[in-house]
């Protein structure tokens, strides 16, 4: 019998508890703009995208890109490579 997803995942979290995975530094929360100038240019470039209705492809956000017909209930994020697990 085949797995389910949750038990896909109840399996790949505990196998994780065995890994020992090197610390990961985390910036402190903080404006990601280096100037008033780029702030206004991200925000007229979003505004031109949402105005548009463009979605950016390759990012998971479109069903052509989703593996069923939802919006994935989870998503494994890899914070470095090859993912430690």
């Amino acid at each position: 019998m085949k797995a389910s997803g949750e038990e896909n995942l109840t399996r790949a979290v505990s196998s994780q508890d065995d890994q020992a995975c090197e610390a990961v530094h985390v910036s402190l929360p903080g404006d990601p703009f280096t100037s008033a100038e780029k702030e206004a240019q991200f925000n007229d470039m979003l505004w031109q995208a949402i105005i548009e209705n463009i979605t950016p492809e390759n990012f998971g956000l479109t069903d052509s890109e989703w593996e069923d017909s939802d919006y994935p209930i989870y998503e494994t994020i890899y914070i470095h490579w090859p993912p430690c697990i």
